[in-house]
């Protein structure tokens, strides 16, 4: 076995571990708000930027028929409306209404008081290199096995 191989698989078991209690942190900055993690998960995607559906289900890991109920739901509360593309009238557009940015606003800020514990023990450059890292090893490929 190689260096590398041990490094590699202590830090996906860091890695994995840190995601189980990020997960976690996530479900407590969401309970009581009347919505899923994933239902929380997409209306944050979709204040970055991934506003067609396809792009939205493939961020978030899911099938779009899965897509097709969370998105109802967050429709059914006000929160998004879908609207033909300009630019290609057979596709969707997906826009947060106004009462959809301030529930983003309000569970951004549940998600910091969650989160609070966990990122105070760093500091902000160990929070700018985490960033900086974590953005990197999100750019590789996928593998398939």
């Amino acid at each position: 076995m190689k260096e590398t191989d041990s490094l590699y698989d202590e830090l996906g078991t860091v890695a994995l571990d840190l995601a189980h209690h990020l997960r976690r942190d996530a479900q407590k900055a969401v309970e009581g708000m009347g919505v899923t993690q994933m239902q929380a998960y997409a209306i944050m995607l979709l204040t970055e930027g991934h506003t067609q559906p396809s792009s939205l289900a493939e961020a978030m890991g899911t099938s779009p028929p899965v897509l097709s109920q969370i998105l109802a739901g967050l429709e059914e509360r006000g929160w998004i409306s879908r609207h033909p593309d300009p630019q290609d009238r057979r596709r969707v557009r997906l826009e947060l209404s106004e009462e959809g940015r301030a529930f983003h606003a309000q569970m951004q800020e549940h998600w910091r008081a969650a989160s609070a514990p966990r990122y105070q023990q760093l500091s902000l450059e160990e929070v700018h290199t985490l960033i900086r890292l974590y953005r990197k090893m999100l750019q590789a490929p996928a593998v398939r096995l």
